[in-house]
């Protein structure tokens, strides 16, 4: 019964695995990869330069598992340039797993010379607030110099960077179970190995001339060594992510900078 009761463990082990790993299947389910992708009100862009950040926004979008998207105007409607990306997220039911779902959205604001970042879902946690602030220290110069399309260029390589690492590869899952199966593996070899020990204690183990024999050992306290060691406060704050809400309610990060 215990060995059964062991090997057991073995498949349950997988399916705990299986379940902390980020779920893959069905993420697309609110994704168009024909859908708009550039909305240039602002008229910044030409239309080859639209074709072609709209294949890198797509590409980009199936390899980090969010939903990209470019907005440029000179009429953001009487809001801030926060509340008007995070509105325009949220109007068009952005998302690349789910409405309203992980996403990221650029929003260059001719009205109020600002770039913005909103970032949607699990974009949140994943795009942190230093993670926004490098990436709008990138494509502030070209804004300034009018080079829009390498603005956009920035913001996207910038996005790909931040998901190229190892939680990006769990998101696999083929990756998530072929992990699954290797620990799996781990443990029953590890169990195997524990259930071939050699036994050395027998029935006439601790007996001697037909009687128990018993040996004595006392240990004697002398003296105790303490070792102190000052933790240092870890106080840097910069994976952290800051969150508003939009005027329909929805959870938003990121920043914004002017040029």
């Amino acid at each position: 019964m215990i060995k059964k009761g062991k090997y057991l463990l073995v498949p349950m082990l997988s399916l705990i695995i299986l379940s902390a790993a980020p779920n893959v299947y069905g993420d697309s389910i609110n994704y168009d990869e024909n859908g708009q992708k550039v909305y240039d009100y602002a008229e910044l862009l030409s239309d080859s330069e639209e074709r072609e950040i709209t294949e890198k926004l797509v590409e980009t979008s199936k390899e980090t598992k969010l939903d990209l998207v470019v907005v440029t105007t000179n009429d953001t409607q009487g809001k801030s340039t926060s509340l008007y990306a995070d509105d325009f997220y949220d109007d068009n039911g952005f998302g690349y797993d789910k409405k309203y779902g992980d996403g990221v959205l650029l929003l260059i604001d001719m009205e109020h010379r600002e770039v913005f970042i909103s970032t949607a879902g699990d974009a949140i946690s994943r795009v942190s607030d230093s993670d926004v602030e490098d990436i709008l220290d990138e494509i502030a110069p070209f804004l300034t110099n009018e080079s829009y399309m390498q603005a956009v260029e920035e913001f996207i390589e910038g996005i790909d960077d931040i998901d190229d690492n190892a939680f990006t590869y769990l998101r696999n899952p083929i990756i998530s179970l072929l992990i699954a199966l290797a620990v799996a593996g781990a443990a029953v070899f590890i169990m195997s190995m524990s259930s071939k020990t050699k036994v050395t204690v027998g029935s006439t183990t601790y007996l001697e001339g037909g009687r128990i024999k018993l040996g004595a050992r006392i240990d004697h306290f002398t003296h105790t060594t303490t070792t102190r060691r000052k933790i240092e406060n870890d106080n840097n704050h910069s994976g952290s992510s800051s969150v508003r809400t939009s005027s329909s309610g929805h959870s938003h990060g990121g920043g914004g900078k002017s040029f």
